[in-house]
């Protein structure tokens, strides 16, 4: 009897390590979507960054109706990102219709390895300015030609920008 249960605890203890050798690949977590929004009625081309990797993604899931994106095929580059290499990070081409609903949509990207968790575009009417990288002083500071939507970043800690 004894033998039996030795012999049972083997076989389920090792079942038990097999399972665990197999290891769960990470989903993508969206942590930025640069720009984050887009003007009705255009196309634009926003970078997601994620921690794990985006690669072989083929498919951009977005909330509401009138808002379609498409994955932007990496080119092969000995000088592209690192980030790009490993799929961290990946360019979207969004397409908005122009009677789309505006505000804010949740995003997603479908890879091999899952969906992501969600980012946020904003949808809005007004056309839609980047802060350059150099208004960090009031000799650089952007001048903008209002109405507009001004899509700004924090590049570095305690970041100030002129406008």
């Amino acid at each position: 009897m004894t033998r039996q249960v030795s012999l049972l605890l083997l076989v389920l203890f090792s079942s038990m390590m097999i399972r665990q050798s197999h290891g769960q690949t990470a989903y993508p977590m969206l942590m930025s979507i640069e720009p984050a929004a887009c003007q009705l009625g255009s196309s634009s081309e926003h970078t997601l960054k994620s921690r794990y990797s985006m690669l072989g993604a083929f498919e951009v899931i977005v909330s509401g109706t009138g808002v379609r994106g498409d994955v932007v095929p990496v080119i092969e580059d000995a000088k592209a990102d690192s980030k790009a290499k490993t799929g961290e990070t990946l360019v979207v081409r969004f397409q908005v219709d122009a009677n789309a609903d505006p505000g804010i949509r949740d995003v997603r990207i479908a890879t091999p390895r899952g969906a992501s968790t969600v980012g946020q575009i904003v949808l809005v009417a007004d056309p839609v300015v980047y802060e350059p990288k150099d208004n960090d002083t009031a000799a650089k500071a952007q001048k903008l030609d209002l109405p507009i939507t001004a899509c700004g970043r924090i590049e570095k800690a305690e970041d100030v920008d002129f406008f």
